[in-house]
């Protein structure tokens, strides 16, 4: 079983710190001792546990179409039954386009990836971390520095959850911690103890603590007022570069009284002012970056051909042009192989353009149509995109309504979920 075991010391009566172990030629006389110990399981502790790697990628296969079937992309007349049918029974991918804190605590303690060394990160603006502990109060005679005749004088078992929120609009991540499912026998209600988030600097501005970090309660107390709020501001002043990037890591700590601390959940978060997404609504903002977002665009949603042209590159490239029979598209969840934006113009336009040449070698309507655009996939706004990709890319004509409003809704994905530049991965899922 995996855990954190910290041994915290007090005199039981005195209130003063045990005393190094005299010599051997000078005995000390016997002294009553209490010892509080604090260790952090995986489970409950009743149950024992399994250590798990930490893992950040929260994403999960969606439904494919059966091998064989045609897939439909003219989208004239919406999208074919089985198409729709293959993207609505399967599993669906876990999406990042809510844009805002979502998790609630009782997410958070049902979701097993929380359990993990670095808690979960859910999205760019939910983290999740839980973990169970045992507060174990010894009573015991220390004789010539020795503790000796311990007995257990009392417990104190629970849960804590901390349910960590990214924010647009506004530079801060916050944290609330709820520490809950207590069992308390013995003397153990009268211990003190801390919880802190501690957050630390690693690029850019300080990290401000705009509301209390630490949070010390009596074991009793803390069962009966058994949540706690913290929060981190993250000023522009010192941050860094043009897009006032600063970047922090976290960690929760608990300690008792008079010892040493656990520390666990390790993990960042990161706060930016880019003038590509700061110019938007979205504003300047903070997220937890460990994580590889998801793009759904459902093939209702007013782009059903470009949402059908993205599903038939990703899962049939070979029926795609350009034509190769052995071309490989990144971008599905499947695919392991993500996805991240660019704002370069100049590459977007190279982008563009060779997609373009290939819906005029491929289409001759395309050149004298006044309602098609040409559609690319991997999007023109990505590294991936057309022009450094030789042929594995899709190009065809769609209507330019579908395209356009496609294309809305991805842009709205860059601000409102702060996709920078290069740095952050990306799927795309297309659903029904």
């Amino acid at each position: 079983m995996r855990r954190y075991v910290l041994l915290a010391v007090a005199a039981a009566t005195l209130g003063l710190l045990i005393p190094a172990a005299a010599p051997a030629s000078a005995a000390s006389e016997p002294t009553a001792t209490q010892f509080v110990s604090l260790t952090g399981y995986d489970g409950p502790p009743d149950q024992g546990g399994v250590p798990i790697t930490p893992e950040t990628v929260t994403t999960t296969p969606i439904a494919q179409l059966p091998q064989g079937t045609t897939v439909y992309t003219d989208g004239t007349a919406g999208p074919s039954a089985q198409t729709v049918s293959a993207l609505t029974t399967g599993p669906q991918p876990v999406a990042s386009a809510a844009y805002g804190p979502g998790l609630s605590q009782s997410d958070c303690q049902n979701d097993a990836a929380a359990y993990r060394d670095a808690g979960h990160v859910i999205d760019h603006f939910n983290y999740c971390l839980a973990g169970y502990f045992r507060v174990t109060v010894l009573q015991c005679t220390i004789v010539n520095g020795v503790p000796t005749n311990c007995r257990v004088t009392g417990t104190a078992d629970f849960r804590l959850s901390s349910v960590g929120r990214g924010h647009n609009a506004s530079r801060f991540a916050s944290f609330t911690d709820v520490l809950d499912q207590w069992r308390i026998t013995g003397n153990a209600g009268s211990t003190s103890m801390t919880l802190n988030i501690r957050c630390t600097t690693t690029l850019g501005s300080a990290c401000d603590a705009s509301a209390p970090t630490g949070h010390t309660r009596t074991i009793s107390q803390w069962a009966a007022s058994n949540s706690a709020y913290s929060r981190f501001d993250s000023p522009t002043t010192g941050a860094s570069g043009t897009h006032l990037i600063s970047r922090y890591q976290f960690r929760t700590v608990l300690s008792v009284a008079g010892g040493d601390s656990v520390s666990f959940g390790t993990n960042n978060f990161r706060c930016d002012s880019a003038t590509y997404i700061k110019n938007t609504a979205a504003g300047s903002g903070c997220v937890f970056p460990n994580v590889t977002s998801v793009f759904t665009l459902n093939v209702n949603s007013g782009a059903t051909q470009e949402a059908l042209h993205i599903y038939q590159a990703q899962y049939y490239p070979e029926t795609t042009t350009p034509a190769d029979p052995n071309k490989s598209i990144p971008g599905s969840v499947e695919s392991g192989r993500p996805l991240t934006r660019t704002t370069s113009a100049t590459l977007i336009d190279a982008n563009r353009d060779k997609a373009g040449d290939t819906c005029t070698a491929y289409y001759p309507a395309y050149s004298t149509s006044s309602n098609l655009d040409c559609d690319e996939y991997p999007y023109a706004s990505t590294h991936q995109g057309a022009s450094k990709a030789g042929t594995n890319y899709s190009a065809r004509p769609i209507n330019d309504s579908d395209n356009r409003s496609g294309g809305g809704q991805l842009s709205a994905f860059y601000s409102f979920n702060r996709m920078l530049d290069t740095e952050d991965r990306f799927y795309v899922a297309i659903t029904g």
